[in-house]
């Protein structure tokens, strides 16, 4: 559920998905910005007793200014997508 989760939500958000391996929790998504220049996104979710490990990567072609807190509030989205809290 987790992975679908957090696929949706990168979806939401303008990312295109260039593949989801469900049974590996890896998703790795694109989007053009600027004059056609392509981020990339790679989120790798591992189960644990207590939740998930959740690692985000994305990548900057060189030239791309980008707002760190703006990422970093996405990064923070797609966990919570992910692993919404328990009620």
């Amino acid at each position: 559920m987790a992975v679908e989760n957090a696929t949706k939500f990168i979806m939401s958000k303008n990312w295109t998905i260039q593949s989801v391996v469900k049974e590996s929790g890896i998703i790795s998504a694109t989007t053009v910005v600027g004059k056609g220049r392509t981020l990339t996104l790679n989120v790798s979710m591992t189960s644990k007793k207590d939740g998930l490990d959740i690692f985000i990567i994305t990548g900057v072609p060189g030239g791309i200014g980008v707002n760190g807190n703006e990422i970093k509030d996405e990064f923070c989205e797609i966990v919570s997508a992910a692993e919404p809290p328990i009620k």
